[in-house]
């Protein structure tokens, strides 16, 4: 499976195979890439909080599963876990004040 492209495991994601039960063409696919070495984080601990607004806000407009599955399939990991993480710290600081 290592010639699947990126982009091509987040279209099986997005959109179920008809050819395979319960989901589980999107399951590999989301592993596959969860284990692949991700893309540099475009998100810093000054961008984070921009960041996770601006991702609440399309996840409120998406008005269908696929709609989701599909912003899902766009969301860059290192990104999210850089914004959650940046978030995290900074809480942390301000319960140590």
């Amino acid at each position: 499976m290592k010639n699947l492209t990126n982009e091509r495991l987040k279209e099986i994601i997005a959109h179920r195979s008809p050819s395979l039960r319960w989901g589980e063409a999107e399951a590999m696919a989301s592993e596959l890439l969860v284990l692949r070495p991700g893309e540099v984080a475009a998100v810093t601990a000054e961008s984070a909080p921009a960041y996770l607004l601006g991702l609440m806000d399309q996840v409120k407009a998406c008005n269908t599963p696929e709609e989701l599955r599909e912003l899902r399939s766009r969301v860059n990991l290192s990104d999210l876990n850089t914004a959650i993480g940046s978030i995290d710290q900074a809480i942390e600081k301000l319960s140590n004040l």
